[in-house]
């Protein structure tokens, strides 16, 4: 089994085995033109993170949601403590492309909103594709998004989980021979056995 760490100090997330010392974090930061904003280098930087220890704690915890009714393609929704992946047996870049579109100036996550309803009624909520008009909340001093605002109200906090994260590859064993990944690592731990119900652009998910 693997554990994922996030550092806040490094800007990513490094995966180790449990019971590992973990020494060094990967960094991949971009340099732009100032010009033309392109990105005309990408440096590659380990920083020392100090050591520390990770030992097992037993299986992962996971809860599971089908959002096949509500989005095409979605194989599987997975929850755990530290984040979320949602799996779509699409190649939603070839869509567009085949639809005569420019795929490459487009936002390709297919949903706004997933949040999550706990046992004593908050909400915590992820963020895919922030709608026409809503906004990102970000810390000047860092350039972190802590938030969105979404008709006007602030969803920051901890009622704010994370943004989307947004993958693809070839799938031998899908449909479309494409899989599209979708994850989010979480600002926050939750506690998977206290939830209620994951709701998909408001529309509520089975839980499996």
């Amino acid at each position: 089994m693997c554990a994922l760490v996030v550092a806040e100090a490094g800007n990513g997330i490094c995966y180790a085995k449990t019971g590992q010392n973990v020494w060094e974090l990967f960094q991949s930061t971009m340099y732009k033109d100032s010009r033309n904003e392109e990105v005309n280098m990408i440096a590659e930087i380990w920083r020392p993170l100090g050591q520390f220890d990770l030992e097992p704690t037993g299986e992962t915890k996971s809860c599971y949601a089908d959002g096949s009714s509500v989005l095409e393609g979605c194989r599987e929704i997975r929850i755990t403590g530290a984040g979320m992946q949602m799996s779509l047996d699409r190649n939603l870049h070839l869509e567009l492309v085949m639809e005569g579109k420019d795929a490459d100036e487009a936002n390709l996550t297919p949903f706004s909103f997933l949040d999550i309803e706990m046992k004593d009624g908050t909400v915590c909520h992820m963020l895919g594709k922030l709608p026409e008009g809503d906004e990102i909340i970000w810390v000047k001093d860092t350039g972190k998004c802590v938030g969105y605002s979404h008709q006007g109200e602030a969803v920051t906090g901890d009622a704010y989980l994370g943004a989307v994260i947004r993958g693809g590859g070839f799938d031998p064993y899908g449909t479309s021979a494409w899989e599209e990944i979708f994850a989010v690592a979480f600002d926050r731990f939750i506690n998977v056995e206290e939830i209620a119900g994951v709701y998909l652009d408001g529309e509520k998910l089975p839980l499996k």
